[in-house]
């Protein structure tokens, strides 16, 4: 395992496959748009500056496209050129833009200090995410501080079979929901570890019903154990998980789980989680 567990697929073509739309949905307007994320996503993956011709190439698109789309950025101050070298990079606008829209999520505001919380208790990542369709969606996440930890980002998309946050939430299904799902999703083998068989799979979210808690070990990402809890919050049902490297996560199970039970518990005081 690296000095990282991280959750963040480097190859930008990968992610494109998790949101690939049918051909009457993929209009021009629809294709430049999803060209625009890809380029911004292309800067972050890299860390570092990027020619026309790199872009072209990081997110598989023409360069006359690529031109396009970054001159269009760089006019409206997003991107801006690296005269010697004739590269791109990208300004703080857009940081400043999300961080704006972060600091006026008023689930995010109330949610944060607990979770900042959970996180110093157990020194693991913490994550917040919902269901959409039939992938969960992380709304927030909270690094570990420590070198070798669980690493992901909000935002991030993930097949709902694996993870212990999507199986919480597929543990919501009727038995009959629950097939229609794995009829039109089938259960990929994310890792070594991912649950196929569609029955053992139903057993464990059963399992994780009565136990009030369901457990990831290295099925959605390799070396990494997570677990998670349901929440309602608003009418809406979400899950948090704390995940975090195996090998010190399992020496530490029962803490960990303790202390993501407690988190809930100061939610439910704190008339933010409902009964679900």
């Amino acid at each position: 395992m690296g000095a990282v567990c991280s959750a963040i697929d480097p190859q930008l073509r990968a992610r494109k496959n998790l949101t690939r739309m049918t051909s009457s949905e993929t209009t021009p307007s629809v294709k430049a748009a999803l060209r625009a994320l890809d380029l911004i996503e292309a800067f972050a993956a890299t860390g570092g500056p990027l020619s026309l011709s790199e872009l072209a190439g990081k997110i598989d698109a023409p360069l006359s496209s690529v031109h396009g789309i970054a001159h269009t950025l760089q006019a409206r101050g997003y991107l801006y050129l690296l005269e010697k070298k004739r590269r791109l990079r990208p300004t703080r606008k857009l940081y400043e833009l999300a961080a704006a829209m972060a600091r006026h999520d008023p689930l995010l505001e109330r949610l944060r200090p607990f979770l900042t919380e959970l996180r110093s208790d157990t020194g693991e990542t913490v994550v917040l995410a919902r269901r959409e369709g039939d992938e969960v969606v992380y709304l927030d996440v909270l690094e570990s501080p420590q070198t070798i930890r669980y690493a992901t980002r909000p935002g991030e998309r993930k097949p709902i079979h694996s993870s212990s946050l999507g199986k919480a939430l597929l543990s919501l299904d009727t038995r009959q929901d629950f097939d229609a799902f794995v009829q039109r999703s089938p259960l990929v083998k994310v890792t070594p570890n991912t649950i196929t068989d569609a029955d053992a799979l139903w057993r464990q979210l059963q399992q994780g019903k009565i136990e009030g808690y369901i457990t990831s070990r290295a099925e959605n990402v390799t070396d990494v154990t997570a677990i998670a809890v349901l929440v309602r919050i608003d009418g809406e049902i979400l899950a948090l998980a704390l995940g975090g490297p195996i090998a010190r996560y399992e020496a530490r199970l029962a803490q960990n789980l303790a202390a993501l039970r407690a988190t809930v518990a100061r939610l439910r005081q704190a008339g933010i989680v409902e009964p679900h």
